[in-house]
């Protein structure tokens, strides 16, 4: 095993992650076609938009085997005057991503779970959801 693990998992993680989820017409539906999802938002982006929010990965190899967990929050950003699209563009995530086959160079995902979803508001009053996902990867 290399001493720097989970090293080049995450960005292919992520792509992997916004690939499927571009790929979705129900994501389309909600987040716009092309689909507002992005590691990063852009300065002033259009809403509804989804980002990756967070990403943590600790090792999770045994027995001469290179593994990691990855623990990544996606953050989905809404302007309507109520939590109804916000709620509508998380449900399009979550089932884009329930059984989704991730193509990433290198690494295979093993294993890829929700972990929990808060609704709350921004400090101007508009919803935000943060989905929480847990991703096992190990390498091809």
């Amino acid at each position: 095993m290399s001493g720097d693990v989970g090293a080049g998992s995450e960005e292919a993680l992520e792509l992997a992650i916004l690939q499927a989820l571009a790929a979705n017409d129900d994501v389309k539906a909600t987040l716009g076609d092309p689909p507002r999802v992005f590691d990063i938002a852009e300065a002033a982006p259009a809403y509804p938009y989804l980002e990756i929010l967070r990403h943590e990965t600790r090792p999770a190899g045994s027995a001469g085997v290179e593994a990691s967990e990855h623990r990544i929050d996606l953050s989905i950003a809404s302007r309507a005057g109520n939590r109804k699209e916000a709620r509508a563009a998380l449900a399009a995530v979550r089932s884009a991503l329930s059984g989704a086959s991730l193509s990433m160079e290198g690494w295979r995902c093993i294993q890829m779970q929700t972990l929990v979803a808060e609704l709350a508001s921004d400090p101007s009053g508009a919803p935000r959801i943060v989905l929480r996902i847990r991703c096992g990867l190990e390498v091809a």
